[in-house]
């Protein structure tokens, strides 16, 4: 499983780079488990890796505070190191990245060379303070990207209850433009919410709530490539939303011409089943199965 860090590893390479900008130091990022998330120089290249020794790494998260080894050959936290023999690191500040109070990781700084370990100790104070705000800023995205999985989650939990919804639900913006539409409303309309929106874009497709009152029967002129439709139904406000929209919900059931009437080309008008004359057997059945089929919102061809 991806941990915490390894999931906004775009954003830690971000900082990883603010870092590198303003010091010359060498940074390494491993997450709970001493798993390598992001570094430079050859730490890049071992992405994904336990860390070879992560001693340093290990006590920070353990004491959860800054750990600085100004001589590590001679840190009793370094004797045993597999690596020390051959460690060339002359000077190593950690610091651990804890979230509401759980540990995620570390930070791992360190000077490879005189003059790099010369400017870490000179600004030693200063240096502490700024990677503190680091840890701030990647605890800080940590909390941003939990909120998106969560708003995403609840969005898909509710888009699963909209679509088995009976009814069309078809959402607008302040400025009568589509923003969702449920499997149902697509049927109903005979157009995806893609297709709705690029017809839209062009002018091929329109919007216009007849009235506006929540929880009162209301009606929705629909324009589609100069066809003109009205959805019966009921709007509901769902206020402002997150991208700070102020968009409606329209829960529709029927739609029909704007006459609520079906005409034929000589004028005649349909009114119902009562205006079909017939006796035969084959008539009779044909007429039970309209019936029948006039329950539901699915087209008919009756020849």
């Amino acid at each position: 499983m991806i941990s915490t860090l390894a999931s906004i590893k775009p954003k830690i390479e971000k900082y990883i780079t603010m870092i590198c900008a303003l010091y010359d130091v060498d940074v390494d990022i491993c997450d709970n488990d001493l798993i390598r998330i992001a570094g430079t120089g050859v730490n890049n290249t071992m992405i994904g890796e336990h860390l070879a020794s992560g001693r340093l790494s290990k006590k920070a998260m353990e004491e959860r505070k800054c750990i600085i080894a100004k001589a590590p050959m001679e840190e009793e936290m370094c004797i045993g190191c597999i690596n020390r023999n051959i460690c060339i690191e002359r000077c190593g500040m950690t610091f651990p990245i804890i979230y509401d109070d759980i540990v995620l990781g570390a930070i791992n700084i360190t000077a490879l060379s005189e003059a790099q370990e010369a400017e870490l100790i000179n600004e030693q104070d200063k240096f502490v303070l700024f990677m503190q705000s680091i840890c701030d800023l990647i605890t800080l995205t940590v909390r941003e990207h939990e909120n998106f999985l969560i708003q995403s989650a609840n969005l898909k939990i509710q888009e699963k209850l909209i679509n088995v919804i009976n009814d069309g639900v078809l959402i607008i913006d302040e400025n009568n433009r589509p923003e969702f539409i449920n499997r149902r409303g697509t049927k109903i309309l005979g157009y995806t919410l893609g297709q709705i929106q690029y017809l839209t874009s062009i002018r091929q497709f329109s919007i216009k709530p007849l009235n506006l009152y929540d929880n009162d029967l209301s009606s929705c002129r629909i324009t589609v490539r100069g066809e003109t439709r009205i959805l019966t139904g009921y709007f509901h406000d769902a206020g402002n939303l997150p991208n700070g929209k102020n968009s409606r919900i329209f829960v529709f059931f029927d739609m029909k011409s704007p006459e609520k009437e079906l005409h034929y080309s000589d004028g005649f008008k349909v009114k119902g089943f009562d205006n079909l004359i017939g006796q035969s057997s084959v008539f009779l059945d044909m007429l039970a199965k309209c019936k029948a089929a006039s329950e539901h919102l699915d087209p008919v061809l009756l020849c």
